[in-house]
């Protein structure tokens, strides 16, 4: 490999930076089922998801990010909380079982079709739709 000046160690350190970023991005995105399932197996306080999701993934999401969509699923009917000591510990109700199956099979299915789109078949697609 040959290094000329910084501009090697420019493109790899941005190279980094987008990995991460899109790594965010997808978290951000699919952060209810990610919540959903981590409580389905360990019911939890937003502190513990908070540093679950740090530590697993290696993204640190802000508290202003993970109460208010705790507060909404909780609003929606797919998750409880009890009060232990100064934490709400947040468990998955039987309607949060059937709505994170049914999550994780849709997720399953656009990720099955992502896996299998080529270049090819995109093209094939296009030329049957004119």
């Amino acid at each position: 490999m040959i290094v000329i000046g910084n501009k090697l160690v420019t493109i790899v350190i941005e190279l980094r930076k987008n990995e991460r970023s899109m790594r965010e991005r997808y978290v951000k995105s699919l952060l209810d089922m990610i919540i959903l399932q981590l409580i389905k197996g360990t019911p939890s306080c937003g502190f513990d998801i908070i540093t679950f999701i740090n530590n697993y993934f290696n993204i640190l999401l802000s508290p202003g990010t993970i109460y208010p969509l705790l507060s909404t699923l909780e609003k929606c009917g797919l998750i409880k909380h009890k009060n232990e000591k100064r934490y709400k510990i947040y468990a998955l109700t039987k309607k949060g079982e059937k709505h994170i199956r049914s999550m994780m099979n849709d997720y399953m299915q656009v990720h099955k079709q992502c896996l299998s789109l080529s270049k090819q078949s995109v093209l094939s697609w296009i030329h049957m739709r004119r």
